[in-house]
C-alpha cells in the first residue's frame, strides 16, 4: 500500500501538470489579437514591473487595506511551497538537512495555521461569504489539509536528519508514523487531482496571464511611473 500510493502521488502529479499544459494551449486556439498601435514603451519591462514592483503589497489596495491577511497568504504560500518540497523528499526517500528539515517544519506548521485562518475568515466573513463560492472553500480545504497533514508527518518523522541512510527503511517507520505517512500521501493525490478542476490552478496560469499582462501594457508604456508615487 506505501508504495502503491507513492507511485499515484508520482502519477497524478504528472497528470496535473499535463492537464494545466494542455489548459493553456487551449487558450492558445483562441488566436491572439492583433496590435494595430505603434509600440510605444518595452515588453519587457512590463513584465518585469508586473513580476516585481507590482507585487509589493503597499502596491495593491486590498493588501494595504488588510496587511495581517496579506502576511497571512504569503505564510500559507510558503508552507504550501514547503509541503510539495517535503513530499517530493518523502516520496524518492531524500533525507534533507537537518537545518533544511527545521525550516520545513516551521514553515509547515506556520501555512498551515494561516490556511486555517483564511479558511475560517472565509466561513464567517458576511463580505468574504457572498463573494465566494463552492470551489473557493473546496481548494482553500483541500490545500490547507494537504499541509497541515505534512506538518503532522514532517514533525514526527523528525528523526530523519539524524539517519546516515540514504533510503528510510519502511520497518523503521512506527505504525503511527505509517499511518500519517499513507494520509499524507493521499491527501496528495486528492490535491493533485483537484488542481485542473479548480482554482488551485492558477498556480499555474498567475505566470501565464501576468506575462501577457506585462507585454500588453509594456508595449503600450501603460505602467505607473516611480516619480508619480
Amino acid at each position: 500500500m506505501p508504495d502503491a500510493l507513492r507511485v499515484g502521488v508520482v502519477l497524478s502529479a504528472l497528470f496535473a501538470l499535463v492537464a494545466l499544459i494542455v489548459l493553456v494551449v487551449r487558450t492558445l486556439s483562441f488566436g491572439r489579437k492583433p496590435f494595430y498601435s505603434k509600440e510605444a514603451g518595452s515588453r519587457a519591462s512590463g513584465i518585469a514591473y508586473l513580476f516585481g514592483r507590482a507585487m509589493l503589497p503597499w502596491e495593491k489596495e486590498s493588501a494595504r487595506r488588510h496587511p495581517l491577511t496579506y502576511l497571512a497568504g504569503v505564510v500559507y504560500h510558503a508552507g504550501i511551497f514547503a509541503a510539495l518540497v517535503f513530499l517530493f523528499c518523502s516520496v524518492f526517500r531524500l533525507i534533507p538537512p537537518r537545518a533544511v528539515l527545521l525550516i520545513l517544519q516551521v514553515a509547515l506548521a506556520a501555512g498551515g495555521a494561516c490556511g486555517a485562518s483564511l479558511l475560517l475568515k472565509r466561513v464567517f466573513s458576511r463580505t468574504l461569504r457572498k463573494l465566494s463560492c463552492p470551489d473557493d472553500y473546496a481548494a482553500n480545504a483541500i490545500v490547507t489539509l494537504f499541509v497541515i497533514v505534512g506538518a503532522v508527518f514532517a514533525w514526527r518523522s523528525a528523526g530523519w536528519g539524524s539517519q546516515s541512510s540514504a533510503t528510510v527503511l519502511r520497518s523503521e517507520l512506527s505504525p503511527g508514523l505509517l499511518r500519517v505517512e499513507l494520509l499524507f500521501y493521499a491527501v496528495s493525490i486528492l490535491t493533485f487531482l483537484y488542481v485542473p478542476a479548480g482554482k488551485i490552478r492558477h498556480c499555474f496560469f498567475f505566470f501565464y496571464s501576468r506575462a501577457l499582462l506585462g507585454v500588453f501594457f509594456g508595449r503600450r508604456a501603460a505602467l505607473p511611473a516611480w516619480r508619480h508615487r
